[in-house]
């Protein structure tokens, strides 16, 4: 056999194999499908609370292990990327459990719901780019006002280097710019793949109630707010 011909095979066989989930992240994916079951809040809330507290501490760790900064203020995070105007990032809440996934290599496809678009195929805005626009975290809102994904609780918003190498950016058409008080000039159409690669940060949230006390600042323990945030950085 031709020593290109040998190439090509054992790279596609490099490219056939599966790449394995640890179990690290199997046991994070389990605890975010419990928080996603509903009926579970309503049958022993406080085995609720548990599994959230658990599920907090289990996916920031994960995050950690896998090279992640973790950031307690996540005005850090505004101040140093805010105003990198001119290699903006794609932001966009994500299912938790594929954020989990993303951080451990495995890739995200960008599909579009066709009970959404419907006999038209078309696209919908699925993302937001930031920093952009005269609003300081307008992307961010859009990105978490707008998106769906969720693991009860736990909201996870993830920050893309823009790469036309996994996927494509384009522009809404025929969409409006405004909803009620939310400015949607950032908001965005994203398609291909996400990276592990392409990713810059993640910001988490939580609802308060469902945080784990001991990991509160005392900042939180003392104020009224209702939601958690906490970031994590891949550079």
């Amino acid at each position: 056999m031709e020593i290109m011909e040998k190439i090509r095979i054992n790279y596609k066989n490099e490219k056939d194999k599966k790449l394995e989930t640890s179990d690290e992240l199997k046991n994070v994916i389990s605890l975010l499908r419990k928080l996603k079951n509903k009926d579970l809040i309503i049958q022993d809330a406080q085995e609720y609370k548990q599994a959230s507290f658990q599920a907090y501490k289990k996916l920031t760790e994960f995050f950690i292990n896998n090279n992640a900064e973790f950031i307690t203020d996540v005005n850090q995070i505004y101040r140093k990327y805010g105003n990198n105007f001119s290699f903006p990032f794609v932001t966009r809440r994500e299912d938790p459990e594929k954020v989990a996934s993303l951080c451990e290599g495995h890739n995200v496809s960008l599909a579009f719901d066709p009970n959404v678009v419907g006999d038209r195929g078309d696209k919908y805005a699925n993302c937001a780019i930031w920093p952009h626009g005269k609003d300081p975290i307008g992307g961010i809102r859009n990105s978490f006002l707008e998106g769906r994904g969720m693991a009860g609780p736990i909201v996870t918003l993830v920050a893309l280097k823009q790469n036309p190498k996994n996927n494509s950016l384009e522009i809404t058409k025929d969409s409006l710019q405004k909803v009620g008080t939310i400015e949607r000039e950032a908001v965005r159409i994203v398609s291909g793949q996400i990276k592990k690669e392409d990713l810059a940060f993640i910001i988490l949230r939580i609802q308060k109630e469902f945080f784990p006390p001991e990991n509160l600042t005392e900042e939180e323990e003392k104020n009224n707010n209702k939601q958690i945030f906490r970031g994590f950085t891949f550079e």
